[in-house]
């Protein structure tokens, strides 16, 4: 435990030493793609590999994971997307040639990013809120900037062409989990998480619809809120479609989606109209 906070603290150091932090990653990648290298990647991905096991207590799933460990990595993951996307989508510029290496490169970003949202993933499902808090950090840097539109920046900016190819594999990777990633979100606004992080939920709903998700988002949410296996099973179909409009329409006020994310989940909930309704969120 201890060994691995002081790795990801250690690593978060380094990183802070990168002065400057964008809002965009593909803005950031762009201006660091020569900053991250071949060793940083690969202890990334070695940290990654280690803090999913241990998050999960060595057997996989929500119900072992460790509060402190998961803020710890998170933090540091999440610093890593802000501040050097291409230690995790690609192994930067310098030292990769435009044959087979780029393609290796890109495998390995795509491993280590498919197992970074698997991590995020089982912390949606866990009922710690830090651990709920830190997942949706991620999701909202990750899904802030592999979508079509960040990607074509990128391959119009001055990389070369093993990074732009690394770019564009995260996004196939954040294409083929989105669904998984939306399911759980859904699940968890529905009453498999504390009713305080709604707003977190709503969060990366927001962010996959104005950031380029707009019409994969629409098919997950859709296929989510159609599915007959729904965790909520007294939400009716007006009350889904209104929630799914709800999301659709709201890419720039993000106050909306969240009062229509919590009015969503005390239908799912049966807690409309009740007193308990009327109090206000407290995290």
């Amino acid at each position: 435990k201890s060994c691995l906070l002081h790795r990801a603290g250690r690593g978060a150091g380094l990183l802070g030493e990168q002065k400057g932090h964008w809002k965009r990653p593909a803005e950031a990648a762009v201006r660091a793609a020569g900053a991250a290298t071949p060793g940083r990647s690969a202890a990334m991905a070695s940290l990654a590999t280690t803090a999913f096991s241990s998050l999960s207590g060595g057997g996989g799933g929500g119900g072992g994971l460790r509060p402190d460990l998961y803020r710890a990595f998170f933090a540091l993951a999440s610093r890593v997307i802000r501040c050097c996307p291409a230690a995790i989508y690609g192994s930067g510029g310098a030292g990769v040639s435009d044959g087979g290496a780029g393609g290796a490169a890109a495998d390995a970003a795509a491993s280590l990013l498919g197992t970074l949202l698997q991590c995020a993933r089982a912390g949606l499902a866990s009922h710690e809120r830090s651990c709920i808090k830190a997942a949706c950090g991620f999701a909202v840097d990750v899904y802030g900037g592999t979508s079509r539109d960040q990607v074509e920046k990128a391959a119009a900016a001055s990389w070369g062409d093993a990074d732009a190819a690394a770019f564009a594999q995260a996004n196939r990777v954040c294409l083929a989990m989105g669904g998984s990633v939306v399911e759980q979100v859904v699940a968890c606004v529905a009453g498999d998480a504390p009713r305080a992080m709604l707003n977190e939920f709503a969060d990366v709903l927001f962010e996959m619809s104005r950031s380029g998700w707009k019409q994969e988002l629409h098919g997950w949410l859709s296929a989510t809120l159609q599915a007959p296996h729904f965790p909520a099973p007294h939400a009716g179909a007006p009350d889904r479609d209104r929630f799914l409009k709800a999301v659709m329409k709201e890419s720039v006020y993000k106050s909306r989606l969240r009062t229509a994310t919590n009015a969503f989940a005390l239908v799912c909930r049966q807690l409309a109209d009740s007193q308990y309704a009327a109090e206000p969120i407290t995290a």
